[in-house]
């Protein structure tokens, strides 16, 4: 009889030992798992805000330079930019190729066709200016390309096309011009026309839930948001 109890005593202690591993190794992989999301987290939020500084340095700086008035009143071929202006522009591409990984940025007219032959050059027609360069003080130049740079025999004989760049510049020209610039008399009227009717959509929101006593105070809520 006592050695049937101490058999039991024995599968009792064995499978609270069992259970208590079992506790332990599941409250370990769930701290893993838990420390594995917030390090996760941690590195997709700093890799967003990353991209997130990137994208807007690129915003600023190309903003800079669309309003700058030597920009705003350049000709087709970049004849009237004097050197100071074009010495400005220089700086605003160093301070953008200084901080991102642009590779160039162009100067185009929004009549830009390069299938189309232009009459004063007799060549397709291209970007008004373009700069790929960082131009320091000293007046060395440093190419963004650091391949093209770094093996010079190999590209040498493989001249750059950009006709596929210019045709990318064309489609991009011709989405912008179907956009609405609030900055525009039509603009401004179109962002009316939208607003009047999302508010419109909203007082008959509020009305659909005043004649609906039974529904849940969350469902009677209802919130718009216009940004123009």
């Amino acid at each position: 009889m006592r050695a049937w109890i101490g058999y039991v005593l024995i599968g009792l202690a064995a499978v609270g030992l069992l259970i208590g591993v079992r506790h332990d190794t599941v409250s370990d992989r769930e701290a893993a798992r838990k420390h594995y999301i917030e390090s996760a987290h941690a590195d997709a939020l700093g890799a967003a805000g990353d991209v997130e500084d990137k994208l807007r340095a690129i915003y600023e700086n190309l903003r800079t330079l669309t309003f700058l008035p030597s920009v705003r009143e350049i000709d087709r071929h970049g004849t009237n930019l004097s050197e100071e202006a074009r010495a400005t522009i220089q700086q605003i591409y160093n301070n953008l190729a200084s901080n991102v990984a642009v590779s160039e940025v162009y100067i185009v007219p929004a009549s830009l066709d390069p299938e189309r032959i232009d009459p004063v050059t007799g060549k397709p027609e291209e970007p008004i200016l373009m700069f790929d360069e960082l131009i320091v003080n000293a007046g060395s130049r440093v190419p963004v390309s650091e391949l093209r740079q770094s093996r010079p025999a190999e590209f040498a004989s493989a001249p750059e096309v950009e006709i596929f760049e210019y045709r990318q510049l064309k489609q991009q020209l011709d989405d912008w011009t179907t956009c609405v610039s609030a900055k525009t008399t039509k603009g401004q009227a179109e962002i009316q026309r939208l607003s009047a009717e999302l508010g419109g959509a909203e007082s008959r929101a509020h009305r659909l839930a005043a004649s609906e006593p039974q529904a849940s105070p969350a469902s009677a809520s209802h919130s718009i948001d216009v940004w123009a």
